[in-house]
């Protein structure tokens, strides 16, 4: 048994991290297409657009990860251990880590242009400089990857645990959007509704914050603490 709200707070976690995530996307998404405009029409403020637009919506991406999608797997796993002990840890350890790496190489990289305009800065140095920026891109990739996986893994067991087949379509477009991209935009729109959809229907059922919720797999029997 397990406290029912720990499965909400989870669940409201989630749903906002996806909806972060869908805003970050369509950000993203404009500034491909203003990157498009800048080289056909080559307006120099559509370049200082693009960037504006890019960075506001990787921000949103990275924020929808640390600070919600992670932390709601994590209430999750509190809630049930033995399904979610996996994807949990996979989320952490693959999306925190590709993060942490991925802004140690942008770190890198702007220290790199400093090295290269300086006529000084010794040859083996800058070979060791593009290792390190390598190293930490390609290992930020392969932990996003892993990340990836856990969140696969994670709706097929939100769909075991609140029985809402949203949970399960998803995760079959995360695989499918491995190969097809938009799949995977599609697929978080699903997941901020089924979301919804299951934190309306556990409310709906009285589930108070101090009640439990016995992981079923079908949200319709409530055991209130005594």
């Amino acid at each position: 048994m397990f406290t029912s709200q720990l499965l909400i707070e989870g669940l409201k976690k989630i749903k906002i991290a996806a909806l972060l995530y869908i805003i970050a996307s369509i950000l993203i998404g404009s500034s491909i297409i203003l990157m498009i405009e800048f080289f056909i029409t080559q307006i120099i403020n559509l370049f200082f657009a693009l960037i504006a637009v890019g960075a506001t919506g990787e921000a949103l991406s990275a924020a929808s990860f640390i600070a919600f999608l992670v932390p709601g797997f994590l209430r999750i796993r509190k809630y049930d251990e033995q399904r979610f002990k996996t994807p949990a840890k996979l989320v952490l350890i693959g999306l925190g880590g590709s993060i942490i790496l991925f802004a140690i190489f942008l770190i890198l990289v702007g220290y790199s242009l400093i090295a290269f305009s300086s006529y000084a800065y010794p040859s083996a140095g800058l070979i060791g400089l593009g290792i390190a920026m390598s190293v930490t891109f390609y290992s930020s990739i392969v932990l996003l990857i892993i990340g990836y996986i856990g969140i696969i893994i994670g709706m097929f067991k939100l769909k075991d645990i609140t029985g809402e087949n949203l949970f399960h379509t998803a995760g079959i477009l995360f695989i499918i959007g491995i190969f097809i991209p938009v799949l995977s935009f599609i697929a978080w729109i699903l997941v901020f509704i089924g979301a919804r959809r299951s934190i309306k229907r556990m409310q709906s059922l009285g589930y108070p914050p101090g009640g439990q919720y016995p992981a079923t797999g079908s949200p319709t029997v409530m055991v209130p603490r005594q």
